[in-house]
């Protein structure tokens, strides 16, 4: 019986196993390109490396999954969003994430992270409804 074949690293990505799949159950590799993720470490913003430390709770845990913008041309990338429970500050110390904050992950169709920030969301409103108004359809969880 021939053994399993195992999924090959792609050289030059950092990359994370089982994040949650935008369009169903299951998982799937996401991938930031390690010459991106290391210039953010070594040049900033300070804010987005910190950020960026927080990224794969919100790939493994999302509140809810968007397809695109609410844009044209935006079809071709997912929004991953969560609210952690603690995020890191600019000095590198944690916190509690303020109610009205999130996490907004943006990745290509193909599952390259292209740029991830903090957003103000509602805090009196189901995260996924605070976030309707600005993407297009609600991949995950499915209605």
């Amino acid at each position: 019986m021939p053994e399993p074949t195992s999924r090959r690293p792609i050289p030059g990505f950092i990359e994370f196993e089982n994040a949650r799949h935008p369009e169903g159950a299951g998982s799937w590799t996401v991938r930031i390109r390690r010459t991106f993720a290391e210039r953010i470490a070594i040049d900033g913003p300070t804010w987005k490396y910190h950020a960026l430390l927080d990224v794969p709770g919100v790939l493994f845990e999302p509140r809810c999954i968007f397809r695109g913008l609410e844009r044209e041309g935006t079809e071709e990338f997912y929004c991953y969003v969560a609210r952690p429970r603690r995020r890191k500050r600019q000095d590198g110390r944690e916190e509690p994430t303020p109610p009205d904050r999130a996490l907004f992950v943006f990745v290509s169709k193909r599952g390259t992270i292209l740029k991830w920030r903090w957003e103000r969301v509602d805090p009196d409103v189901p995260l996924e409804d605070s976030c309707r108004s600005r993407f297009g359809t609600l991949a995950w969880p499915k209605g």
